[in-house]
């Protein structure tokens, strides 16, 4: 419900610098004719669908993983916005390190007033390589700041979809794919 915010975040995925891409969006039935709107998107990398998730946006999640055809994986969610070479930036990362798993990025907060603030993580709670024990104790990764590689959810799997792990299914997805990769943090300015 949430059609102007989302409409600025496909802009900021489609203008990537990195254009090879798909982008899917699932909503999860919009009070607003979501498939209509997206009828005015002319552009071919676009699947959209409606997939009702019943508050587990773990479930959508999944259901882009499995209707995804490329090498790597990006979420974004559509309250965010991607700098321009974010994509780019992280694709050249993973094709020049081939045993990571998993990217991040730092992020800032865009206020309403248009001012940007805060840099996180912060350079003291930046994790690479074997992180799972760090990354246990403290949370350091953006769900929209992330890029895995599509074979990975063959050694971990989906995403819970729990309840009990509203708001945190990504956070604990990040742990188990810990547990079986290498993760690395694109050393860059704010790209989310």
């Amino acid at each position: 419900n949430r059609k102007e915010l989302l409409q600025e975040t496909i802009t900021s995925i489609l203008e990537q610098s990195y254009d090879n891409l798909e982008l899917i969006i699932v909503d999860n039935f919009s009070d607003y004719d979501f498939l209509g709107q997206m009828k005015f998107i002319n552009d071919d990398r676009i699947r959209c669908y409606r997939n009702n998730n019943n508050g587990i946006i773990a479930v959508n999640r999944n259901f882009a993983l499995k209707k995804s055809k490329g090498d790597y994986i990006a979420f974004c969610d559509d309250d965010d916005i991607w700098i321009s070479n974010k994509i780019e930036k992280q694709i050249q990362f993973m094709e020049s390190n081939k045993d990571i798993g998993l990217t991040y990025v730092s992020y800032s907060f865009l206020n309403e007033n248009g001012s940007i603030t805060h840099k996180m993580p912060k350079e003291k709670n930046i994790y690479r390589g074997n992180v799972f024990t760090k990354l246990y104790y403290k949370s350091i990764i953006a769900n929209s700041g992330v890029m895995i590689r599509k074979n990975i959810i063959d050694k971990v799997g989906y995403l819970i979809e729990d309840e009990n792990y509203l708001a945190m299914e990504d956070y604990d997805y990040w742990l188990r794919i810990s547990l079986k990769t290498k993760i690395d943090f694109i050393p860059d300015k704010p790209l989310l």
